[in-house]
């Protein structure tokens, strides 16, 4: 199943991992891959795998924002995916009322669409 990525990531041993700064000297790493006890991490949560790390072991961290291209339109994607669809969301509220969105806060509009109806990309910034 596609997952969507949210947030800040680096690459240590030649795997990607979700990235969060401790304090000034450390980083914790997140995984849900099981193997990666091998690389040290512990298991935190259930399928949850935390490495803490000194920050001179990571050489490069990116953020990533998805986004979703539906219907020729650019929307907010959530990160959840269920029963092969994806909420996708606006502010703009022309193209939510033009493609059927529900209102779900007082300036937001949300619609679940089939993953196979959008294109989910993704904005790369390196920190």
């Amino acid at each position: 199943m596609k997952k969507i990525r949210k947030g800040r990531y680096t690459l240590l041993n030649g795997r990607e991992y979700k990235v969060y700064e401790n304090d000034s000297l450390t980083y914790e790493l997140i995984s849900d891959c099981p193997e990666d006890v091998k690389y040290e991490f512990k298991e935190e949560y259930s399928s949850t795998y935390v490495k803490i790390v000194d920050k001179s072991e990571v050489s490069t961290i990116y953020e990533v924002t998805p986004y979703a291209k539906y219907k020729g339109r650019t929307f907010d994607v959530s990160l959840q995916i269920r029963d092969g669809k994806v909420s996708i969301g606006t502010t703009n509220n022309e193209f939510a009322k033009e493609l059927s969105f529900e209102r779900t806060d007082k300036y937001f509009y949300e619609k679940w669409v089939p993953l196979e109806d959008v294109e989910i990309l993704e904005d790369i910034k390196e920190l």
